[in-house]
């Protein structure tokens, strides 16, 4: 347990910082957009805070084996913990973002209402699809956000092991899965049911494909020699 946190300290080390800059930034940014919006009064002004977090989310996952795996076994970690460690940093990325995110969507439309900026649109998902509720946009957001973190900690710890080939390869499959007919338009399918409010609840799945793809790092990590 001891060690498991001398890893969350490492990590949140490295993160944290970052975590910290990126949500100061963002503000900055949209707070920009709020001003540009009062500057030019009658366009409209689209702005996102949950993607551009997804952004972040990604890239980091991504980056996690290849910055703290070989000093975390010099620290005495076994591959195990480096994994369970990464699991709840992730997780606590994700919760606390979330945590921000809906603190931000009470205090920019206050902003606006106080300005009378009525050409400033925030979008996520219960803009995309109008019939979810306050919990279902909740739970849309962790979700997305959990199938990213783990689909991209894979990738990084692919990356790790065996180089970008087998990214490439991977992102070709999936292109040409786009491709066939039959899983686009089943995707549109889904994605039409969703805006009409039909079957919100299958959107949960999602984050079993992330529990997946990130429990599928934990055997590569075992078996990973460094370079």
């Amino acid at each position: 347990m001891n060690q498991l946190m001398v890893l969350n300290k490492l990590i949140l080390s490295d993160m944290l910082k970052g975590f910290l800059y990126f949500w100061f930034m963002l503000l900055g940014f949209l707070l920009l957009g709020y001003t540009i919006a009062w500057f030019t009064n009658g366009t409209t002004i689209i702005l996102f805070v949950w993607p551009i977090f997804l952004v972040w989310l990604c890239a980091n996952s991504f980056q996690l084996t290849k910055n703290n795996l070989e000093y975390a076994l010099k620290l005495g970690a076994t591959r195990s913990q480096f994994f369970f460690s990464s699991l709840i940093i992730l997780l606590a990325a994700i919760l606390i973002g979330q945590c921000l995110h809906r603190l931000y969507l009470v205090i920019l439309p206050a902003i606006s209402s106080v300005f009378s900026l009525e050409n400033v649109t925030l979008v996520g998902f219960q803009e995309l699809l109008p019939e979810l509720t306050f919990i279902h946009g909740i739970g849309y957001d962790i979700t997305f956000a959990v199938l990213l973190a783990g689909l991209f900690y894979l990738f990084g710890t692919v990356r790790f092991r065996y180089g970008m080939m087998p990214l490439y390869v991977a992102l070709a499959v999936m292109g040409l899965l786009l491709l066939i007919p039959l899983v686009r338009e089943a995707s549109m399918k889904w994605f039409t049911q969703l805006y009409d409010g039909k079957f919100l609840e299958s959107f949960f799945l999602l984050a079993l494909i992330g529990v997946v793809t990130f429990s599928a790092s934990h055997p590569l990590l075992k078996r990973m020699t460094l370079r």
